[in-house]
């Protein structure tokens, strides 16, 4: 069996819902009615969710092009994106973890965050602390004063 990827292979992923601004503190999750069901049991007591969205504002062969670049208000060097955040990367597919306001029948409310109106959600987990944090992960000395952890 080969199990060498084709570089040009495609693959569909369809948004789940969009991302609706409520006010500067909140933002509300839409779930389009087919993937409602999905929601079952997320307002069991889970108080974060992570996020995956597409950041369809740089979905053009510009920003899918950029494979090095320097954090923005960051005393980091010029490095490969895959070392960043940044949403200029081949495939503009964006995690967030945020906090669980709300879960409603049509969608969940969120802590606000960093996409915009009308960006599509590709997809919810909850976040566990068992899998999603690593008491002793490390990151480069430029970046210790943000990867602190949050309270919120």
């Amino acid at each position: 069996m080969n199990h060498e990827m084709d570089e040009q292979a495609s693959y569909s992923v369809h948004p789940i819902g969009i991302v609706k601004k409520i006010d500067d503190k909140r933002d509300k999750i839409e779930i389009f009615s087919r993937y409602q069901a999905a929601l079952e049991h997320l307002e069991d007591g889970f108080t974060h969710v992570v996020l995956l969205w597409w950041a369809h504002h740089n979905d053009n062969p510009t920003s899918r092009s950029v494979l090095k670049g320097k954090p923005p208000g960051h005393p980091a060097p010029v490095m490969g994106v895959f070392a960043t955040r940044s949403p200029h990367r081949p495939n503009p597919i964006m995690l967030t973890v945020v906090r669980l306001l709300e879960v409603t029948s049509t969608g969940i409310v969120v802590k606000k965050f960093e996409a915009f109106e009308g960006t599509p959600l590709l997809d919810i987990k909850p976040y566990l602390p068992n899998s999603d944090c690593f008491i002793n992960a490390k990151v480069p000395a430029y970046f210790e004063k943000i990867s602190q952890p949050r309270t919120d």
